[in-house]
């Protein structure tokens, strides 16, 4: 039941992610073209949900995306293979490069989508900054991660609070309550603090996970490094 449970949850993230898409697609392109592309993605959704088991964006593999998809939707409606590629790789296109939502890189390459296409079809989207994690910077990926919770009702309970201690310092707490990293087992991470996490010294870092929470806290140069290692854990399998 617990994992069914995860499956719907995704499922509700997708079909979120799939009214946005919708939004974006009427910007440039024909109501007769866009009414291609949702059944396909409505199909697809399903398809990683209940025939994948899939319950998280890292979980998805290029076979499923890929050949697997494909047989499966046009055995079912006669669609042709070609609008079917097409229709999955606008999706995962806008996924990675418009909301900046990690995955495999594998099912990017087996679309034929890579960095470089994104940067000449959403130039302002992806940056180049020094990163902790990967291309996107940490906050980037804090972003991606929070609104791929949403799904008109996880936001209007729970949510991320960064907050200034007057030590000085940063402290940053995010809600993991209905996500897939509620119950992942977490490392926590103590630099120059006591056994109740004050720090004893000028340079402090405490990260750690409790009650459905991510809380971190470190001195004023820490913000980056506490998102960082949430981001890094967020990436962990």
């Amino acid at each position: 039941m617990s994992d069914y449970k995860e499956y719907e949850r995704f499922r509700t993230q997708l079909k979120y992610q799939l009214n946005q898409f919708e939004a974006f697609l009427q910007k440039t392109l024909k109501p007769r073209t866009i009414n291609r592309h949702i059944p396909v993605i409505t199909s697809l959704i399903d398809f990683l949900c209940f025939d994948c088991s899939v319950s998280d964006y890292s979980q998805i593999r290029r076979s499923m995306v890929c050949s697997r998809f494909r047989q499966f939707h046009c055995s079912n409606t006669g669609d042709a293979e070609s609008q079917v590629k097409t229709s999955v790789k606008k999706f995962i296109s806008f996924l990675v490069f418009e909301k900046g939502i990690f995955i495999d890189k594998n099912v990017l390459k087996g679309l034929n989508l890579s960095q470089k296409s994104a940067k000449k079809s959403s130039p302002s989207r992806l940056k180049s900054p020094q990163s902790v994690t990967n291309s996107l910077t940490v906050f980037e990926k804090l972003s991606a991660w929070y609104e791929a919770q949403c799904n008109e009702d996880w936001e209007h309970h729970y949510g991320i609070k960064i907050e200034t201690l007057d030590n000085p310092g940063w402290l940053v707490t995010i809600d993991l309550f209905g996500t897939n990293l509620e119950n992942k087992p977490f490392s926590e991470i103590h630099h120059n603090v006591d056994s109740k996490n004050n720090p004893i010294a000028t340079k402090w870092l405490c990260c750690t996970v409790s009650n459905a929470q991510y809380i971190g806290a470190g001195d004023s140069s820490q913000l980056e490094k506490i998102i960082a290692h949430f981001c890094l854990w967020l990436e962990q399998p």
